[in-house]
Formats: C-alpha cells, sequence, structure tokens
C-alpha cells in the first residue's frame, strides 16, 4: 500500500519507520559506556586476589566478545553510512 505522501517510491510511514529505527540506533550507542568505565575496570583488574583462574578465562572471554562486536559495530556503521550515501544517486 502507498500513499500520496511517498519519498522516492518509499511511503510516509516507511519512512517514519526508519526515522524511528535510526533514533533507537542512536540512543543504543549513546547508551554505550564511557571511557570513565574502562578506567575503573582497570583498577578492579590490578587489585590483588581480583579473580579466580575461571573467573579470570569467563572475564577474558567477554572482553574478547566486547571488542569483537565493538569493531564489527563500528563495520556495520561504516557500511551503513556508505550505502545510504550511494542510494539515489
Amino acid at each position: 500500500m502507498t500513499t500520496a505522501t511517498a519519498t522516492h517510491g518509499v511511503a510516509a510511514e516507511h519512512i517514519k519507520r526508519f526515522d524511528k529505527k535510526v533514533t533507537d540506533m542512536r540512543r543504543a550507542v549513546a547508551a554505550l559506556p564511557a571511557d570513565d568505565s574502562f578506567e575503573t575496570l582497570l583498577k578492579f583488574i590490578h587489585q590483588p586476589g581480583w579473580t579466580t583462574i575461571a573467573e579470570g578465562i569467563f572475564f577474558e572471554g567477554l572482553v574478547d566478545s566486547i571488542t569483537h562486536q565493538s569493531q564489527q559495530l563500528a563495520n556495520l556503521h561504516s557500511q551503513l553510512m556508505a550505502g545510504a550515501a550511494q542510494v539515489g544517486r
């Protein structure tokens, strides 16, 4: 179903939905921790007896996962921006 107020063949309700999704994405990215949280984490790990070997394995796995997901997020954002810039050219 299309409406009279369409942009390049995209109905206005789709544009409204896309707008909300971009706003939600922006909020999600803005909710990521600030730089000071990483300094706090570094203070924790340097405390004597901070963790057991097993807990260290879990910790390292989480840090690796967050690092890889963050790198992937940055890559996906770059692709989104590059693709969006090419649409309608």
